[in-house]
């Protein structure tokens, strides 16, 4: 029979003593490991957050002093409609005083006064029809879309926004409601939707403000669909056609980090 020394079976057996130790440091330092990534991922969703939060605010402040700007052009304009109603008025009284009234710097002839007859009744003028003013938009909607888009709200501000656009197909603001339709859609997760929403600010209004946002939104749509090589079209469209617009230069830095 075959002995084993004595200081085999004490390694033998601290071997065995130490491996459930082992054991439970692997698993407790897996755990930490886990931990942190998940600590990390929280804070890069937190960031992200934050900053999509932070870009829709300026989107916003951005939008309403645009508004701002429309509403007060739209005063001007009411102003300068006004002003030649009221040109008219001192002209309407100066002509009434050189026919019935007495002009001194005009010198009075000596001659017979002239007989005395009753004067026939004035011809009547045709009345004058005035000019149908043109109704104001419904700026209230375009508000209210705003302040529930900021809210979170996107289906009341879609809501809002379509019917300001119903009602105010013309006016210089649509362009911005069919745009916001677009954010909405987006922000709801409804990348088709926004990409169609987008695509017709170009399409429906190519002479407005909001085309370039319009154009660098198709893109984003795009690139998030992996439609890679259209939305790098997209932008490099919008280089083209307005480089000096803001969205211009987050275009040219979309496609770097493609490129890359």
């Amino acid at each position: 029979m075959k002995v084993i020394p004595a200081f085999t079976v004490a390694l033998a057996l601290a071997a065995l003593s130490a491996a459930p130790s082992l054991t439970l440091a692997r698993i407790s330092r897996a755990d930490r490991e886990a931990d942190a990534q998940a600590r990390r991922q929280q804070q890069e969703s937190e960031q992200i957050r934050r900053s999509s939060q932070r870009m829709a605010e300026v989107l916003v402040q951005e939008e309403m002093a645009r508004l701002r700007r429309q509403e007060q052009k739209a005063q001007e304009r009411e102003q300068k409609r006004q002003q030649p109603d009221q040109a008219l008025e001192p002209a309407a009284d100066s002509g009434l005083e050189s026919v019935f009234g007495h002009d001194e710097r005009l010198p009075v002839p000596n001659r017979a006064p002239a007989p005395f007859f009753l004067p026939s009744a004035p011809a009547v003028a045709p009345p004058v029809t005035a000019s149908p003013v043109q109704a104001q938009p419904d700026l209230e909607l375009f508000h209210s879309g705003y302040s529930k888009y900021s809210q979170g709200d996107y289906v009341a501000a879609r809501r809002d926004f379509a019917s300001f656009l119903a009602a105010n197909p013309g006016d210089d603001l649509a362009d911005s409601a069919q745009y916001w339709l677009g954010q909405c859609a987006a922000a709801q997760g409804d990348d088709e939707t926004a990409l169609a929403e987008y695509q017709r600010v170009v399409a429906s209004f190519p002479f407005g403000d909001k085309v370039p946002d319009a154009l660098l939104k198709s893109g984003d749509m795009l690139s998030r669909m992996g439609r890679e090589n259209e939305a790098r079209q997209t932008w490099q469209e919008l280089l083209r056609d307005f480089p000096q617009s803001g969205a211009a230069r987050r275009a040219q830095t979309r496609l770097t980090d493609l490129s890359s």
